[in-house]
């Protein structure tokens, strides 16, 4: 840059935050690089998944910012853009752009997506229809700026300090913290489900380190997650099962137990029952037997025998 650019470039230009007029048309075009969608819907899905995307919040892909720079309309539409506040729009109109100020607070975030060598995310012209550098770090003065080459998966991602871009390190896993946003950014290789690419994609990770998830893939976490808690139920509740089965069981035997204790008590009873007969049975066999045997010791005397020798006879 010569020294009448560098002039030109430090002279700051009168900025008007006025809407879009009317009559204003809208240059239509075409999607630089056909993953861009993709990867900047995928940054909006996965804030939205997380419960961090609210109505009063701006996300937008390849939307108009614009203003006034020396009475003329300056547009640019980053590939990927967010906002922290809005003022709402009336019911049934719709935002074809969008105007820092008069709509709402400054893009705290942009991104482009390279799509060729051309250079224009890096371009600093401070003429119209101006560089997208210039128009994002000199006119909007948008704190963070993310270029990120999906074919390269490189990523560079620029914070405004002292009113100049700098390029922020990524930490050891390849991640810039992100500060208003309370998250980081890095790649990610896989495959997103329904998307036939299999380049880099853009992720969020929380403070914690935590991916944040697409639609998809937290549908799925929450599936295993309900399987995981189906086979936990079914896992307590079999064990609930066998410990029933074990304190029947356990009842059954107390009282087999029982049963077996109480028929040992019969039988004993019994058996004392029968020693006791029998012994009953055997004095009383003893008695008639002593009975018998005085009788005819009585018929015998008198008779005249003489049976003092026949005394002696002893019975068990």
């Amino acid at each position: 840059m010569n020294q009448a650019q560098l002039a030109v470039f430090k002279k700051k230009p009168v900025i008007l935050w006025e809407p879009l007029p009317p009559d204003f048309v809208l240059p239509d075009d075409p999607v630089d690089n056909i993953d861009q969608t993709p990867l900047a819907t995928a940054l909006s899905e996965a804030l939205a998944v997380a419960g961090m995307k609210t109505p009063n919040q701006l996300y937008t892909t390849n939307f108009g910012v614009c203003m006034k720079v020396a009475g003329r309309v300056a547009i640019k539409a980053p590939d990927w853009m967010y906002v922290p506040s809005v003022f709402p729009i009336p019911e049934g109109k719709v935002r074809r752009s969008y105007t820092p100020y008069r709509e709402g607070h400054l893009p705290e975030i942009v991104m482009e997506f390279l799509s060729d060598n051309d250079g224009r995310e890096y371009d600093d012209s401070p003429r119209p229809p101006y560089g997208k550098w210039y128009f994002y770090e000199q006119l909007l003065q948008v704190p963070w700026y993310v270029i990120f080459d999906p074919e390269a998966s490189r990523l560079e991602v620029y914070q405004l300090k002292a009113g100049q871009y700098e390029l922020q390190p990524p930490d050891k896993h390849g991640r810039v913290w992100i500060s208003s946003l309370n998250l980081f950014l890095g790649i990610w290789r896989g495959i997103k489900p329904e998307e036939p690419q299999t380049t880099g994609w853009l992720r969020w990770w929380n403070p914690a380190g935590h991916l944040l998830l697409w639609r998809e893939e937290q549908q799925q976490r929450e599936r295993q997650q309900a399987d995981i808690h189906a086979q936990r139920l079914q896992r307590d509740k079999e064990q609930a099962q066998r410990q029933l089965e074990w304190e029947r069981q356990e009842k059954e035997r107390e009282r087999l137990e029982k049963e077996w204790e109480h028929l040992e008590k019969e039988l004993a009873q019994q058996q004392l029952e029968r020693e006791r007969q029998e012994k009953e049975q055997a004095q009383q066999m003893k008695a008639l037997a002593e009975q018998k045997l005085a009788h005819l010791l009585a018929q015998l005397q008198a008779q005249g025998i003489d049976v003092s020798g026949m005394t002696d006879t002893h019975y068990p």
